[in-house]
């Protein structure tokens, strides 16, 4: 059975603006993990991608990452229902994680 994780918006973010995608995509392979997403979480790192100052630190259009982050994970749907997170914006990671068992 493959490890289950979930990866932060902020480290998807780091991959993507410092074009190191490609190294984040080799460690995928390397690494055999099975790697999660929710709506919630593409649309978190749409949103963060589409900030002013990150938008021309970018050699590919915004939807071309996020095409590349739904193909390297699992879309699953969560139900809202955790809200102990000390960032309450963060909540649905944790559902995400408690679904999947990661």
């Amino acid at each position: 059975m493959l490890p289950k994780i979930v990866i932060d918006t902020n480290i998807w973010v780091s991959y993507f603006i410092n074009a190191r995608a490609d190294y984040l995509v080799s460690w995928i392979i390397d690494h055999p993990v099975e790697i999660y997403t929710s709506d919630e979480l593409v649309d978190e790192i749409e949103e963060v991608l589409l900030r002013p100052e990150f938008k021309k630190q970018f050699p590919f259009p915004v939807k071309d990452f996020i095409h590349l982050h739904k193909q390297l994970c699992t879309i699953v749907k969560i139900t809202r229902q955790y809200n102990l997170a000390p960032d309450p914006d963060d909540n649905f990671l944790f559902d995400l994680c408690k679904k999947n068992k990661c």
